[in-house]
């Protein structure tokens, strides 16, 4: 995907006070509608953080597995607050450009994160009659499970709602701030 250089796009979209649906707008004509390209992005980077949650939590016994759904919280909420010291309206923003694709992310990470808690857990007190082996094993398949059959779908329905949705929604929402 060397054609899609998020870094590079990025950089042409500042962030200001006073032109955010015109930089919406801008990215609208920038980027191709229904272009698989920033769609795979967005959904790779939701799935590979949760995959580093997983790979933390069985390091952890679970507990660093909660380490992505508490990052995106805090990470949202600074954003927030630079919206706000902005002078932009900071729930309009929301609304906006998060709520459409974001609610759906966070409802995933908070499944994925459970799911890893429950690996821990299992670590922790392993089942009676099963080696620490066994159970861990069966909590992790019992994970890839809920991965591929869940938390992967519903991640990509939001990256198509962030990427084709959101902008444009955003844009409408967001005119003549």
């Amino acid at each position: 995907y060397s054609q899609f250089d998020v870094s590079a796009l990025a950089g042409n979209f500042p962030l200001r006070e006073g032109d955010l649906s015109t930089s919406l707008r801008q990215l609208l004509r920038t980027v191709p509608l229904f272009s698989p390209a920033p769609l795979v992005w967005v959904w790779w980077r939701n799935v590979s953080v949760l995959l580093l949650g997983m790979l933390l939590g069985t390091l952890s016994m679970g507990v660093l597995g909660t380490l992505p759904i508490f990052s995106t919280s805090a990470i949202m909420g600074a954003l927030m607050v630079f919206i706000n010291d902005l002078g932009l309206p900071a729930g309009t923003v929301f609304i906006g450009l998060i709520a459409p694709h974001g609610l759906i992310e966070l409802f995933a990470a908070a499944v994925a994160s459970a799911a890893v808690l429950r690996v821990g857990a299992i670590l922790a007190a392993p089942t009676p009659g099963r080696t620490i082996g066994e159970a861990f094993i069966t909590s992790v398949a019992e994970w890839c499970q809920l991965m591929l059959g869940f938390v992967m779908p519903v991640l990509l329905i939001a990256a198509a709602i962030e990427v084709w949705v959101t902008p444009g929604f955003a844009a409408l929402l967001l005119n003549g701030l």
